[in-house]
């Protein structure tokens, strides 16, 4: 990431435990992201954008998802050069 650019992942979250565990495993594994509130007008239109019923979601250069996905947050960590 270059000096002054802010993150390129973003989470949308709510206050429910699969949103906490999503950002709990981001935080472990390095990777920087910005959380974004269901509720907020943006956290509704990206959900909408996507077709995605539920948070968390996690949005990333190449990918998208919602859901509590271990997996997935493994695999976007290891592609950003967080987490082994």
């Amino acid at each position: 990431m270059t000096l002054g650019e802010g993150p390129s992942v973003t989470l949308v979250a709510d206050r429910d435990p699969q949103s906490e565990a999503t950002r709990q495993m981001l935080d472990r594994d390095g990777v920087s992201y910005r959380t974004v509130a269901v509720s907020s007008n943006e956290g509704r239109t990206l959900m909408a954008a996507h077709g995605f019923p539920a948070p968390p979601a996690v949005f990333a250069p190449g990918t998208a998802w919602y859901g509590h996905r271990p997996d997935l947050v493994k695999t976007l960590a290891h592609d950003l050069g967080g987490a082994k």
